[in-house]
């Protein structure tokens, strides 16, 4: 695994770096060219590139300054979420794809009322964008063609497949190293 020599690392430590490097890597080596072949909004590029480095910021912030920005990195995915709906084609778009993603990621980072309070507001945010695009569908680009929204969501699955099976891999390793140790202790 990724952290395998990090031992003093937490679960949560290790799926916030985690997700900071590979939303970090994503958003500006993978979406931003497919979105710029695409011929979406400049803006949406942009602003997929500034999202993409803050993330990194914040992963260098926890590696080398052992500063863990949980509730800020999870808020600006829900900002980068909103945001890329309208510019992204909405419900045709691929962020449809990364909801579930985010619901792995908020129930992961977070224990009791703040777990929560990020899972009300993101079920309440998704809901909410579902409904601006039906009564404002004027506000949500569309798609050049159909071949265009092909290649975006062809790469958005697997992304959004790697992030869900990533999390779910570190929490599983995180699980067997402590049941390994208290196998040891008790025999």
């Amino acid at each position: 695994m990724l952290f395998e020599s990090d031992s003093e690392l937490g679960i949560r430590q290790r799926i916030f770096q985690l997700m900071t490097l590979i939303a970090g890597l994503l958003a500006t080596v993978v979406v931003v060219p497919i979105d710029l072949l695409e011929h979406l909004p400049l803006s949406l590029c942009a602003g997929v590139l500034l999202f993409g480095l803050t993330f990194l910021g914040m992963l260098y912030l926890a590696r080398q300054r052992d500063i863990y920005l949980y509730k800020s990195f999870s808020f600006l995915v829900l900002l980068l979420l909103n945001f890329a709906w309208f510019l992204n084609c909405g419900s045709q778009g691929p962020e449809s794809l990364i909801f579930f993603s985010a619901a792995i990621l908020f129930t992961v980072l977070f224990e009791g009322v703040v777990r929560w309070m990020f899972l009300s507001v993101f079920v309440f945010d998704v809901v909410a964008l579902y409904y601006v695009e039906h009564f404002f569908p004027k506000l949500v680009s569309v798609y050049a063609s159909p071949v265009a929204r092909l290649h975006d969501l062809t790469a958005s699955a697997p992304a959004s497949l790697l992030l869900c099976v990533l999390m779910t891999m570190t929490v599983l390793s995180a699980y067997d190293a402590k049941q390994r140790r208290l196998d040891a202790i008790q025999g």
